[in-house]
């Protein structure tokens, strides 16, 4: 008997159809020409293919029989072995039978049941029009992605009282352990003599606590060019205005930044720029209007990121990725009074990070008798790191620039 369930499944190895489907999450098509295995009544599915268009952060070693990575939320880690013929979900362990799980055509192909059993979707296959439809059970990155895009369509109004947010006093550390993220593309395409030529393109970013600064690094490259762009930033923060108050006495900042910096935007004066250099301010942590009525915001967005922004809980703008991994809303509107500014970036796997800025408009924006400074002098387009230049042609480049406002 034994040796007879062998056979048969040998012949089952040997039965697999290969197919092309379309692929659909819901109504939606994802795609019309899905590689996918019939096996008996049953069906397969590429993990590393299913994996990236539903954009979870798995990735498949066919050649070694294992995969890995993490699924909606960074802590639901996933990892499969095929030759111990088990996964490991969210920190479970399930057994599968090996008959269920084969490599073929460079991916680990999974039977349907299974990719039910292991993510929160089922997916129902309809032979005869060759479609497999993918039924969520909860919300997927890809699912999330397209409300918010949906919401931002409506271009909604509703305005919500502001959020009060404790304060947290947690100044930087001498030295921590940086933390790093890395987001990467890659193609490989064949021209007419049949070379396979490999394009990429990578932003890596890091952070961590560096002689007492927030450090954070930028660093971004391309086929072309290994490393196309380094930015490297120092601060430090005070929100009751003490940094180097022995030498400035009443007068100490709110915050200080060196490195490559962006150099603030005023009114009637050149956009914000690149500089190698520093900054210095007592204005309130999270931004002061660059007129009246209006700021700026840049700061950091990596590739393949997107982000929103929220003024009073009203979603007011969104950006997505720019190349230089950067973004940047100039012009913002303010209203009379507490303006709080959410910034919201949403990863390509389903990551969420927030931030939360409070901006004050009105006749006590600056007390009688009160002093306000912002000092900020640095090289025209120059880094921090090897003297990069990012704009080698500009004539303005390594002339210093210094703006000051009060």
């Amino acid at each position: 008997m034994a040796q007879a369930g062998g056979g048969d499944n040998r012949n089952r190895l040997n039965l697999r159809e290969p197919l092309i489907l379309e692929l659909r999450l819901g109504q939606l098509i994802l795609t019309d020409a899905f590689p996918a295995l019939l096996s008996g009544s049953s069906l397969e599915l590429p993990l590393g293919d299913l994996a990236h268009i539903l954009d979870f952060a798995i990735t498949a070693d066919p050649q070694a029989g294992l995969a890995g990575g993490w699924f909606i939320d960074e802590k639901r880690l996933f990892s499969l072995s095929l030759g111990r013929g088990e996964a490991i979900i969210a920190g479970r362990t399930r057994r599968f039978d090996k008959a269920l799980v084969h490599v073929a055509d460079g991916d680990i192909y999974i039977d349907v049941r299974l990719l039910s059993q292991w993510f929160p979707i089922d997916i129902a296959f309809d032979l005869p029009n060759l479609t497999a439809t993918i039924t969520s059970r909860e919300p997927l990155p890809l699912e999330a992605r397209l409300a918010r895009e949906e919401a931002r369509d409506r271009a909604l109004s509703r305005q919500g009282p502001g959020k009060e947010y404790p304060k947290l006093d947690q100044p930087p550390g001498m030295v921590s352990i940086p933390r790093f993220d890395l987001y990467a593309q890659a193609a490989r395409a064949t021209n007419g003599s049949s070379q396979r030529k490999l394009s990429y393109n990578y932003n890596l970013t890091g952070a961590a606590d560096l002689a007492g600064t927030d450090a954070s690094l930028f660093v971004a490259g391309t086929a072309g060019q290994a490393v196309s762009d380094i930015r490297t930033t120092f601060e430090r923060t005070d929100l009751d205005g003490k940094l180097g108050e022995s030498l400035l006495g009443d007068y100490g900042a709110t915050q200080v930044r060196g490195g490559d910096i962006y150099t603030p935007q005023y009114a009637l004066s050149t956009r914000n720029q690149v500089v190698n250099g520093a900054t210095i301010t007592n204005f309130p942590v999270g931004g002061s209007p660059d007129e009246f009525d209006r700021i700026t915001l840049t700061g950091d967005l990596p590739l393949g990121w997107e982000m929103e922004v929220y003024r009073n809980e009203t979603l007011i703008d969104f950006a997505e990725a720019r190349s230089d991994g950067r973004y940047e809303f100039t012009d913002v509107p303010l209203l009379f009074g507490v303006n709080v500014l959410r910034l919201v970036f949403y990863g390509p796997q389903g990551q969420v990070r927030e931030e939360t800025r409070q901006v004050r408009v009105g006749l006590d924006q600056i007390k009688p008798g009160e002093v306000k400074y912002e000092f900020s002098a640095g090289l025209h387009d120059d880094r921090l790191i090897s003297n990069q230049v990012v704009s080698g042609t500009d004539a303005r480049r390594d002339q210093a620039r210094v703006m000051t406002r009060f």
